[in-house]
């Protein structure tokens, strides 16, 4: 008994050591690509043409699990970068062969060379038999994460997660659409990049595929607001354009979602961005102009870009972080708070027809904590993150404390769609505190668009 127990604690030992070794590999991948200006993807193509020589396209798209459309993005970078050159096969004119540049080479292993110098001190301590069996339990490692991932490939039953669902508001998806597969991890998922590692790779990656299309790249929500939960809350960004986005850039930013999913699948499908042109913020409403939006349960898909979007566009001029651009404020003009207070109340006027979709209790907690926002923004003016509205909204609405605290707890405390939900309470709140908003608002036929001066009863004057 003694040696089985101390063979399972060995065993736990090793693979915690792995699992472990596992992330900072990762991070320091992460770390490497950005010194020298790539993503992960350039990079693990690179090393692949560094051992093999050279390879085609196909070969690459398999080695580094990305679309043949992705592919074909990275490789023209690489080419502009002056990493890669590619020719047609003479053996096959269809097939591209793909060469890394001798030149460019040191470049590749400048950034190893103190690592790999201490990996070599490190294994010269061990014996023969020890590296050999190093040697074994690696191969065998490799083979079975090939088994593993051509069990991904051939697996078409999708993945899910523990709580089984993304919320949004019922009733925003119009126009084309574009499934880019959006998934939701869970709080049990491993490796998680941290935020600003995955907005450092969808900066470059957008910059390098958009060029001068993208104008700004915005962060708001959460992560800008406060109380960002790593686990379960989503990154919400603002890409304003030169030019409306149309059937053939929804296509490109599809394969750019869709490899970014790829190499962070533990984000994949949280992320809310919005594709919009200076000139429809500008022509608030803009009822002539199209955006493009995906959103956690929303493909990628085209849309009018009616006032309903101006809260949003609000929120990136006062608070946005900027990613790529000029400062939001000075790129984006200021959105009258009058059409601001009005787009809030069409939004809550909504709420008591969306909620009766929101079965699943994760759709309810969402239902109640968006509906504490709204009532805060109308209140002092301000985007508050979901925790601080709720927590504000409590003492003004005191009879529905309890279930403004279950709302909080089970988005805040990684709740699953397993747990009982309070559906007949979230729809009384809804339909209560959207009445009393309305009421309290008394929406004046001056504050339309482009006449309003955006007081009302919650501005605290």
């Amino acid at each position: 008994m003694p040696d089985e127990t101390a063979r399972t604690s060995a065993i736990a030992d090793l693979m915690r050591a792995g699992r472990e070794m596992s992330r900072l590999s990762m991070v320091f991948r992460y770390a490497i690509a950005e010194r020298l200006g790539l993503t992960v993807s350039d990079l693990e193509c690179l090393d692949y043409l560094a051992d093999s020589g050279s390879a085609s396209a196909g070969q690459i798209a398999e080695r580094t699990n990305l679309t043949t459309g992705a592919v074909t993005s990275m490789l023209r970078r690489l080419q502009q970068a002056g990493y890669v050159t590619a020719e047609r096969d003479p053996a096959d004119r269809r097939r591209v062969i793909v060469t890394l540049r001798p030149e460019r080479v040191a470049d590749l292993e400048r950034p190893y060379e103190r690592f790999a110098e201490r990996a070599e001190r490190l294994v010269e301590g061990y014996s023969v038999e020890e590296v050999r069996l190093l040697v074994r339990h690696y191969d065998r490692m490799q083979a079975m994460y090939l088994a593993e991932l051509d069990h991904l490939h051939t697996d078409d039953t999708g993945a899910t997660d523990g709580s089984g669902s993304t919320y949004t508001a019922a009733g925003r998806r119009r126009g084309s659409a574009i499934s880019v597969a959006p998934r939701r991890p869970t709080a049990q998922d491993h490796l998680v990049a941290p935020p600003d590692t995955v907005l450092s790779d969808l900066r470059e990656a957008w910059r390098r595929t958009l060029a001068d299309s993208l104008l700004g790249l915005y962060l708001h929500g959460s992560l800008v607001a406060g109380d960002f939960d790593v686990n379960r809350s989503d990154l919400d960004l603002l890409a304003v354009l030169a030019g409306d986005p149309d059937e053939k850039l929804l296509a490109v930013l599809a394969e750019l979602h869709a490899d970014l999913d790829r190499r962070h699948p533990q984000w994949a499908g949280r992320l809310e961005v919005e594709y919009v042109s200076l000139d429809a913020v500008r022509a608030v409403p803009g009822r002539d102009h199209m955006i493009a939006r995906i959103s956690p349960g929303e493909t990628l898909h085209l849309l009018p870009a009616t006032t309903h979007r101006v809260v949003t566009w609000a929120a990136v001029h006062d608070y946005g972080r900027t990613l790529l651009g000029p400062p939001a404020g000075e790129l984006l003009p200021a959105v009258e708070p009058g059409l601001v207070r009005a787009a809030l109340r069409d939004h809550v006027r909504d709420w008591p027809a969306w909620v009766l979709e929101m079965t699943p209790p994760g759709a309810q907690s969402y239902a109640v904590l968006t509906l504490c926002r709204a009532y805060q923004r109308l209140r002092n003016g301000r985007q508050l993150s979901k925790r601080q509205a709720a927590d504000q909204t409590i003492t003004a609405f005191p009879r529905w404390a309890d279930l403004i605290v279950w709302a909080r707890d089970w988005w805040y405390g990684s709740g699953q769609d397993s747990d009982p939900g309070r559906f007949d309470d979230v729809r009384a709140f809804v339909h209560e505190v959207s009445a009393a908003i309305l009421t309290a608002e008394r929406p004046d036929p001056h504050d339309a668009p482009g006449t309003g001066d955006g007081h009302g009863p919650f501005d605290g004057r």
